[in-house]
C-alpha cells in the first residue's frame, strides 16, 4: 500500500478584497492611489457625485423630521443655526411684506372708489333776459317787435326765474292775412338747496321735460283746430343737454308753426320758444284765404335754434353770474 501522504487540498477559490471602511483623502474610491496634483475634473463624474449626494441627502430628510417633531415634543428647538438665521427670519419677513403690500392694496382701493363730493353750482344768478338776444336775431327773427316785456321772479324754493318776450302785432300783408312772430326766453335758475345741487336739481329738471316732450308726441284734433305734435329731436354742441321741438296748429281761423329749445347749462335751464303766427281776414268768420299758411317747421326751428345759441352765449360771458 503506498503512502502518498495526506491528502491534497484543491486550490482555494479566490478570495474578494474587503471593502475599505474607510476612503483616505490620498485613495480614490476604488482603493487605488490618488496622483499627486489632483486629478482633471469630469463632468460625468461631477455629476454622479452630486446625484449621489442628492439621494444620501434625501434619504436624511425623514430623520431631520423626525428629530424636528421629537424636539417640538420636548420644547427644545434644536434646529441648526443657519436654518433659524435664515429660514425663519426670511418667512417672517415675507409674511410682514405681503401684509403691507395687501394693506397699502386695500387702503388705495379704498381711496380711489370713494366718491369725490360734487362740485358746487357753477352760476349763482342771471343774466337779464332781455338782454341775451343780438341785435341782428331781433331784427331777423321779430323786425316789427316794438317794445319787450321782461319778467322776473322767485320760483320754487331755491330756484329763480327770468323771462324776457317780444311779439309783433298783427300786421296786413297784402291786405289779404295777418301776420306776427314771437320769440321768448326763459331761464330757471337752480341752487344749491338741503343738500341737493342745484346742477343736479336742473339735470332731473331737463330730463322731467324731455319725459313730457316724448309723451306729448302725436295729432291732436280738437274743435276748429288741429295740432300736430312732433318727436323731440337732441341738439348737439349747445350747453350740456339740448332739444328741440316743432309743433304746428292748424285752424280754421289761425295757423301757427312753432319750435321750442330746452337746453340745460350746468345749473341753469334756459327755454327758447319762436313761433309764425298766420290769420286770414274774413268778415264772416270764414278763413276766406285756405292757402295762407306760416312759415315751414323746419325754418321755424332754424330761428329757435339760432336764439338759442344766443341765450347760452350771453350766460357763459356773464363773469357776475358765476360763483367765485
Amino acid at each position: 500500500m503506498t503512502d502518498e501522504g495526506p491528502p491534497r487540498k484543491g486550490p482555494e477559490p479566490p478570495s474578494r478584497p474587503a471593502a475599505p471602511r474607510f476612503l483616505a483623502p490620498d485613495q480614490r474610491l476604488d482603493g487605488s492611489s490618488r496622483p499627486p496634483g489632483g486629478e482633471p475634473t469630469d463632468t460625468k463624474v461631477t455629476d454622479a457625485v452630486v446625484a449621489d449626494a442628492v439621494v444620501a441627502d434625501a434619504a436624511t430628510v425623514p430623520e431631520e423630521a423626525d428629530a424636528t417633531k421629537a424636539n417640538a415634543a420636548d420644547g427644545a428647538d434644536e434646529t441648526r443655526p443657519a436654518e433659524r438665521f435664515w429660514s425663519r427670519p426670511l418667512v417672517r419677513w415675507g409674511a410682514a411684506a405681503s401684509a403691507v403690500v395687501l394693506l397699502g392694496g386695500l387702503a388705495w382701493s379704498v381711496l380711489r372708489d370713494e366718491p369725490s363730493p360734487p362740485a358746487p353750482s357753477r352760476y349763482v344768478s342771471l343774466p337779464e333776459a332781455c338782454s341775451t338776444l343780438s341785435q341782428d336775431t331781433l331784427r331777423t327773427l321779430t323786425p316789427k317787435a316794438q317794445a319787450r316785456k321782461p319778467s322776473s321772479q322767485d320760483g320754487a324754493p331755491g330756484e329763480r326765474r327770468a323771462e324776457c318776450e317780444w311779439k309783433e302785432p298783427l300786421a296786413t300783408e297784402a291786405g289779404r292775412t295777418l301776420r306776427s312772430h314771437r320769440l321768448v326766453v326763459g331761464a330757471r335758475l337752480m341752487l344749491d338747496h338741503k343738500g341737493r345741487r342745484g346742477t343736479a336739481r336742473a339735470k332731473e329738471g331737463y330730463e322731467n321735460e324731455l319725459a313730457a316732450a316724448r309723451s306729448g308726441t302725436g295729432h291732436i284734433t280738437g274743435g276748429p283746430a288741429r295740432f300736430e305734435l312732433d318727436s323731440p329731436l337732441p341738439l348737439r354742441g349747445m350747453g350740456d343737454q339740448a332739444f328741440v321741438r316743432p309743433t304746428q296748429t292748424d285752424g280754421a281761423f289761425v295757423r301757427t308753426s312753432k319750435a321750442v329749445v330746452t337746453t340745460r347749462v350746468h345749473n341753469v335751464l334756459l327755454t327758447i320758444e319762436y313761433a309764425d303766427t298766420v290769420q286770414p281776414l274774413d268778415g264772416d268768420g270764414r278763413s276766406k284765404d285756405a292757402e295762407a299758411a306760416p312759415i315751414d317747421p323746419p325754418t321755424a326751428r332754424a330761428n329757435a335754434e339760432r336764439a338759442a345759441r344766443d341765450v347760452t352765449a350771453a350766460l357763459a360771458a356773464c363773469s357776475a353770474c358765476v360763483r367765485r
